[in-house]
C-alpha cells in the first residue's frame, strides 16, 4: 500500500513539474494566429526537451480541406467541367485553359494527376500535408504511377458562417 502511495505521489509531482513549465509560446505563433502549446520536460537522462502539442496536428481547416480534396481526387471530380467551373478560382481555370493543348476549349485536368496515361485500377490520394499559406503537398497513386504535386486552396467564409473551398493554384 505504501508503494502505491509513493508512485501516486511521484506521478503528481512530475505532473506538477510539467504543468508549471508549460505555457503559450509566443515564438510558436503562426501567421494565422494559432498558438502552440509547449512544455519543457527533463528526460531521465537529464536532457531538457521541448514538447509541442496540438499545434503540430492538422487544424480543423486543414482537415476539412484534406477531406474535400481526398474526395475530389479519389472520385476524379476534376474531370468534370462543371466541377472546375464551380470549385476553381479564375486563376486556376486560366492555368488549366492555358495548359490545354488540344483543339477547342477545355481544361488540362490531367495536371491534377501524373504524366502517365490511364493505367489499370484507380487513382488514390495517399498523403496530404499542409505547407502553410494555403499550400498543401499531396502524394498519390495514379493507377500504378506514383506522383506528387503542390496545390493551393482558398477558403471563403460566407455571411451565414459556412465555408466554401476553392482550388487556386497547382504546381
Amino acid at each position: 500500500m505504501i508503494f502505491g502511495s509513493i508512485n501516486n505521489f511521484m506521478m503528481v509531482a512530475v505532473l506538477a513539474l510539467v504543468l508549471t513549465s508549460c505555457g503559450r509560446s509566443n515564438s510558436a505563433r503562426s501567421p494565422l494566429g494559432d498558438e502552440g502549446d509547449t512544455c519543457s520536460v527533463r528526460s531521465q537522462e537529464g536532457e531538457d526537451k521541448t514538447v509541442q502539442s496540438q499545434s503540430e496536428a492538422k487544424s480543423v481547416e486543414d482537415e476539412s480541406i484534406e477531406a474535400f480534396f481526398t474526395e475530389v481526387f479519389n472520385k476524379e471530380y476534376y474531370n468534370d467541367e462543371g466541377f472546375i467551373e464551380k470549385y476553381c478560382t479564375d486563376n486556376m481555370k486560366k492555368k488549366l485553359k492555358e495548359a490545354y493543348d488540344y483543339e477547342g476549349d477545355g481544361y488540362a485536368v490531367w495536371l491534377f494527376r501524373s504524366d502517365a496515361q490511364d493505367g489499370e485500377g484507380e487513382s488514390k490520394l495517399t498523403k496530404f500535408t499542409p505547407e502553410g499559406g494555403g499550400w498543401y503537398r499531396y502524394e498519390f497513386d495514379d493507377r500504378g504511377t506514383k506522383g506528387s504535386h503542390r496545390i493551393k486552396f482558398i477558403v471563403h467564409k460566407t455571411p451565414r458562417g459556412n465555408t466554401e473551398t476553392y482550388i487556386d493554384d497547382l504546381e
